[in-house]
């Protein structure tokens, strides 16, 4: 009789096991890969130019058209919680992806009463983006409408970026 109890009891545990859920993998950590620039004619949506970046050092945030990619970004269940910029600054993406505020280093304890201060220093936006996730590839698209003095017509950019899970 003992037997089948301990029988029941693990028939009962694996049932209980396989009913939990394992997908809730919190924070995952994606590294930059790829930024393609692409330039189109608003009107006629044809294409002007492109450019692709595999280095992220050589982004700088001077370009208008690259300071928005991410030299390394967390994702936590399809929302964009922290990246970092072309600068080399960490910032907390706050109200749905849309609004920066630069993290300022931790200050080392100089009184024990002391915490640490975690703060804002930068207050910015992010271009409206795009997100999604295939497998380990995280692509970011962002579009752009502007003009300029070199073409006699409007410009429409599209900057797509691609970025892989770090393992």
């Amino acid at each position: 009789m003992k037997i089948l109890y301990i029988l029941m009891l693990c028939l009962y545990t694996t049932s209980m096991y396989s009913q939990t859920s394992k997908g809730i993998s919190g924070n995952e950590t994606y590294l930059f890969e790829k930024a393609t620039f692409t330039l189109y004619n608003y009107n006629s949506k044809a294409e002007v130019n492109t450019r692709v970046i595999t280095d992220p050092g050589s982004v700088t945030p001077e370009d208008i058209f690259f300071q928005n990619v991410f030299r390394r970004a967390i994702i936590n269940n399809g929302s964009l919680l922290y990246c970092t910029l072309p600068d080399e600054k960490d910032y907390a993406v706050k109200d749905d992806g849309v609004k920066l505020s630069a993290l300022k280093a931790q200050v080392p304890f100089k009184d024990e009463k002391k915490e640490p201060t975690v703060g804002r220093v930068f207050s910015g936006q992010l271009e409206p983006y795009t997100m999604s996730v295939n497998g380990g590839v995280l692509t970011i698209s962002v579009m752009y409408v502007y003009g300029d003095s070199r073409y006699p017509y409007t410009l429409e950019g599209k900057l797509v970026l691609t970025m892989i899970k770090q393992k």
